[in-house]
């Protein structure tokens, strides 16, 4: 009876437990123009101590394209790594950490630094890594995913005004100088 108790609290508190972890992102909230060179990190929320596990990232590589991912080694000690990054099919596999001593609660699993190389909204998915999934002392996690995007604008140019005025100054200048000039 006593082990037929226990087993079912182990199941119910994994249960519990599995159903609240979701993975997402916290992007910059700056304005992002093509050309411009940000980062966004993945975020896991709602976790019980983990050992680690994996995603895959997929975005529209006409839009950006991931130039790094880099893990906080003090947080993940064992194993983090990077399968492939693939900027013509708009997709990382692999992004996988781990460590003895997981973190729990909200912690940032992995840092993308991304390029704008195009303009528009793309979506930043995620999904399980094949290769390593999410674990809390050798029980699997069922975590949620959930979408981020990436709004990227047109470069802005400088104003009219400003090459006026940048005109304005070097005539200034030049008549400074022919008045030194001729005394």
């Amino acid at each position: 009876m006593k082990k037929s108790v226990l087993i079912l609290l182990l199941f119910c508190s994994q249960f519990t437990l599995s159903h609240a972890s979701t993975i997402g992102f916290d992007a910059e909230d700056s304005a992002i123009a093509s050309g411009d060179i940000f980062t966004v990190d993945i975020v896991g929320s709602g976790f019980p101590i983990t050992q680690g596990g994996g995603v895959d990232l997929f975005y529209n590589a006409a839009i950006v394209n991931v130039l790094s991912v880099t893990f906080d080694v003090a947080v993940w000690g064992i194993g983090s790594s990077v399968g492939a990054i693939d900027n013509s099919a708009g997709r990382v596999t692999d992004i996988v950490v781990g460590a003895f001593d997981g973190p729990q609660g909200t912690f940032v699993i992995a840092s993308l630094e991304l390029e704008a190389t195009g303009v528009g909204l793309t979506s930043l998915s995620l999904t399980d890594s094949s290769i390593n999934p999410w674990a809390s002392f050798g029980a699997r996690l069922t975590t949620a995913y959930v979408p981020g995007s990436v709004s990227v604008a047109p470069p802005v140019p400088l104003p009219a005004a400003f090459w006026l005025f940048g005109s304005a100054l070097l005539g200034f200048v030049g008549l400074v100088r022919s008045r030194l000039h001729f005394r």
